[in-house]
């Protein structure tokens, strides 16, 4: 038998995933406006947008976590 602690954060869970993004309600009101292909041309920039800060990151010009007062270890 599941708990109702189990079940509760199973609900609230699934609820969240339901819910779309900002990316997504972005995307949705591009298509609405421009057609499939202005859906399609928000999706690729929005998937390509996070291309530089993951670079930026392998690279190390960022620190991986803010606490880090520094972005190279030497």
């Amino acid at each position: 038998m599941i708990s109702v602690h189990t079940l509760l954060a199973f609900s609230i869970a699934s609820l969240l995933i339901v819910l779309p993004g900002p990316s997504v309600l972005f995307i949705i009101g591009r298509s609405l406006e421009f057609g499939p292909r202005g859906g399609l041309m928000s999706a690729v920039g929005s998937g390509w947008g996070g291309i530089p800060p993951l670079l930026q990151l392998r690279w190390g010009l960022v620190p991986w976590w803010p606490n880090q007062r520094c972005c190279s270890p030497w």
